[in-house]
């Protein structure tokens, strides 16, 4: 009989222990990781530094950036090419900053000529050259002028050439000082060519001449403080004189609101033309006139501030002396027909304006006036210039003097009459 088992089964677990060489594990570096070797005490040691990971943050911001700069590069392109130098805004712009910039120097020539040879094939040419420093107060100005006549080949002709030059500077104070050069010469030149009889000319002819000898070549001053006090005259004229002209000095800077005008009335249009201009960053650009615009433009001119300020100097000058007032509505209108009778039809009036901040550089005109053709170029800068009196000058004064000298010398035959700077008359 086989023997049965417990009921309470005994499994018996069997631990079978396997003993194993040590194994070798091979660790993969990254290739950017640095691999240290070394030794403590007697068991080799080796390190492993593996580089910071990189995330994705830093690109992603890289990109933003990058479409953000793109898309704002893009954006002022497109303002730049299609709203900054667009024509209308190109135009407004010069017009604008040409009205307003507080200095504006000008250089330029002016040359008028006879549009048709006279019999002989000659023609008159006048060229006018001129400099100004401001076009507010203090202001120095040149301005010579060559008459000649020449021929086809633009030679002048039997020496038949005249020089005058005029220059005058005015302070801010209101001093003028002026001078004239050539005008005796030019009055000498035109005798001879004309072959003058000299007992031909009446006295009064000569008086006029020996004037302009004494006025030419020579700088004078204009103070009105000192003509006033030269003539002696009551305060009750001299000190209403004296507040008009301070008044009308001040008026003259008075044009801010210039340019708010022309934005209300812009008669300048312009085209783009591929001409070259005189400087690299610079576009030329053809003009065609608005005379309507034009027209309520100069119409609205006395009611810009400088002009009702001046408004309100002759006014008051006038209570003192018990004239007439004048008011914006006394001024001439003038309409868009008097300017298209004003310029010829075959007018070409060109622009040269900065391609960036639009200013205007040059103006060129061209065309036929009745029987003479002209030519205009005028150059601007809106650098500041120093204006300052001339070192060498005369006062007013002592031309008068000289003059009434001269009157009563003329015509009373005393040669020590003169001016009483005491009573402003001529004594002898």
């Amino acid at each position: 009989m086989e023997p049965t088992k417990d009921s309470k089964n005994t499994t018996k677990t069997t631990t079978k222990t396997t003993m194993t060489e040590p194994s070798t594990s091979v660790e993969t570096v990254d290739k950017d990781a640095t691999v240290v070797t070394g030794q403590s005490g007697d068991q080799p040691v080796t390190v492993v530094m593996n580089p910071p990971k990189k995330h994705k943050f830093g690109i992603i911001v890289g990109i933003v950036v990058f479409l953000l700069v793109l898309i704002g590069g893009v954006a002022l392109a497109a303002w730049y090419f299609c709203v900054h130098n667009s024509p209308d805004v190109i135009a407004y712009d010069a017009m604008r900053q040409f009205m307003s910039a507080e200095h504006i120097s000008t250089s330029g020539t002016v040359r008028i000529a006879s549009s048709e040879p006279d019999e002989d094939g000659n023609i008159t040419v006048a060229d006018i050259t001129l400099t100004s420093s401001s076009m507010r107060l203090p202001n120095s100005s040149v301005i010579n002028l060559n008459l000649s006549e020449r021929d086809r080949n633009n030679e002048i002709v039997d020496d038949h050439e005249i020089s005058l030059g005029l220059s005058f500077t005015i302070l801010s104070d209101g001093v003028i000082y002026f001078r004239t050069d050539n005008l005796s010469e030019t009055i000498d030149e035109v005798l001879s060519a004309k072959e003058t009889d000299l007992d031909d000319i009446d006295d009064m002819s000569w008086l006029t001449y020996d004037v302009i000898e004494l006025l030419d070549n020579q700088t004078w001053q204009i103070s009105l403080d000192d003509v006033l006090d030269a003539l002696d005259l009551d305060s009750s004229i001299s000190e209403p004189v004296t507040d008009f002209y301070d008044c009308i000095l001040s008026a003259t800077g008075e044009n801010a609101d210039l340019a708010k005008l022309y934005d209300s009335h812009r008669f300048v249009q312009i085209t783009k033309t591929d001409q070259a201009s005189s400087t690299s960053d610079a576009t030329r650009y053809q003009v065609a006139l608005d005379y309507e615009q034009m027209a309520n433009f100069v119409n609205t001119l006395p009611e810009t501030t400088g002009s009702e300020k001046a408004i309100a100097c002759y006014n008051n000058l006038a209570d003192e002396f018990d004239f007439s007032h004048v008011a914006v509505k006394d001024f001439p209108t003038v309409k868009a027909k008097d300017f298209e009778k004003t310029f010829p039809s075959d007018y070409q009036l060109y622009l040269e304006i900065s391609d960036f901040n639009h200013q205007l550089n040059r103006i060129e005109a061209h065309g036929t006036a009745k029987d003479v053709k002209f030519d205009v170029d005028l150059k601007f800068d809106y650098s500041a210039i120093e204006v300052t009196a001339p070192s060498d000058y005369l006062p007013v004064t002592d031309l008068f003097e000289e003059v009434f000298e001269l009157i009563g010398e003329y015509f009373y035959g005393f040669d020590d009459a003169g001016f009483n700077q005491g009573t402003g008359v001529i004594f002898i």
